[in-house]
């Protein structure tokens, strides 16, 4: 009704649409399924152009392979890494999330540590095993 009477919330809602639509294209683009409640988040949360949407698919198409694998490997209590997890951190800031994502890297860098001297690098096992170049 709002609509009919202001050409300029018509124009909004139409334009709202448009960006929610492009978002869900570009996730598509990027094997990822977005519905029209986190189409509509990601508008909300400032996610209101088809180059930002290209940005956050594009970084998530990259990092959570990645992500996923650590959560698993690390024993996460949540053993993978979705793209909510991944949104709620990289959009919407949640500290929690964010967090997570922190600990996950910093894990797996902390896996790997280095042997001075002739030995090399050695990369340690969670089960505590060191495998790499050892000096003989």
């Amino acid at each position: 009704m709002a609509s009919f009477m202001d050409s300029d919330v018509s124009d909004s809602i139409l334009n709202k649409e448009i960006t929610m639509a492009e978002i869900g294209g570009e996730a598509a683009s990027r094997g990822f399924s977005v519905v029209a409640d986190m189409a509509d988040m990601l508008f909300e949360a400032g996610v209101d152009d088809r180059s930002e949407a290209q940005q956050l698919f594009a970084s998530a198409e990259a990092v959570l392979p990645v992500l996923n694998v650590l959560a698993s490997r690390h024993a996460d209590p949540d053993d993978d890494f979705d793209l909510q997890e991944f949104v709620s951190a990289q959009v919407l800031r949640d500290p929690g999330q964010m967090q997570r994502m922190k600990r996950l890297l910093a894990k797996e860098r902390s896996s790997f540590v280095t042997a001075g001297g002739l030995g090399g690098p050695i990369a340690q096992t969670q089960t505590g095993q060191k495998v790499g170049l050892v000096a003989r």
